[in-house]
């Protein structure tokens, strides 16, 4: 049996990913940076980051590593939702 072509690409992945969008803030005034990752206004991934002591609170470090894990955790939620999404509908979300 021979492979299908009815996948989930990298690239396709990856396309998706270039449109991704960041919001950063921080939460009230705690040490605790929050991010949220979009893509066409529909949230899909989440990242946080923290430190103990209130003295060394960076907020631009604070956005960095909480970006990092948005586009993680986007990057490992769109390649489930565009696999569910082909499953089901037998299309991609830029097939529509």
């Amino acid at each position: 049996m021979g492979a299908s072509n009815n996948r989930v690409s990298i690239d396709h992945i990856a396309n998706l990913m270039n449109k991704v969008t960041y919001k950063c803030e921080r939460i009230g005034h705690t040490t605790t940076t929050t991010c949220y990752a979009y893509l066409d206004d529909f949230h899909v991934g989440h990242g946080d980051s923290g430190c103990v002591d209130p003295g060394n609170f960076n907020y631009d470090l604070g956005k960095k590593f909480a970006k990092k894990r948005a586009y993680s955790d986007a990057y490992n939620n769109l390649w489930e939702l565009e696999g569910y999404l082909l499953k089901v509908t037998g299309r991609l979300s830029t097939d529509f």
